[in-house]
């Protein structure tokens, strides 16, 4: 069942990619106050985006440890981390229903110093109306939604400001 689970969302996931890069879909959140929620960090602990955010901007990244495309995306966010935090963003890492174990099984195995929260009943992926991973949302300083893709935009900068 997992296993068709992950074929389903990896399609689904290749077709909004393909449908958000082509400009062929205008994702309904993009302009509106980003929805706050309130996790828990895989290593224990609360954390909500308006906590994180600080009146700033923030860039949250729904991923799973499954998916081959959020660990390419998620290598480039890494990269990007000291840029996006020296910006005032917050990079803020959510894992979607998957266990605090296997998610440190993972960060442990890719040696990434990093910490993600669980979206465990996938309640705040469905806020934001996430249709595959990976999927970036990059929040403006003033709490709206600037841009919602499958891909880091190059112009990132930009669009957090």
């Amino acid at each position: 069942m997992k296993f068709i689970m992950s074929m389903i969302v990896t399609g689904m996931m290749l077709f909004s990619a393909g449908c958000v890069n082509a400009g062929l879909y205008d994702h309904p959140l993009v302009g509106k106050k980003a929805p706050d929620f309130k996790l828990t960090y895989h290593k224990g602990g609360e954390a909500s985006l308006e906590g994180l955010r600080k009146d700033g901007s923030a860039v949250i990244f729904f991923w799973a440890t499954w998916c081959p495309h959020c660990r390419e995306q998620i290598n480039q966010m890494d990269a990007q981390r000291s840029v996006l935090e020296k910006m005032g963003a917050a990079v803020i890492l959510v894992d979607i229903g998957e266990s605090p174990a296997v998610v440190e099984k993972f960060l442990a195995a890719k040696k990434y110093d990093i910490n993600v929260l669980l979206d465990k009943d996938s309640s705040v992926a469905e806020a934001y109306q996430v249709v595959g991973v990976p999927t970036i949302v990059l929040i403006g300083a003033d709490g709206s939604i600037r841009d919602i893709s499958n891909v880091f935009p190059e112009n990132y900068a930009q669009l957090l400001k």
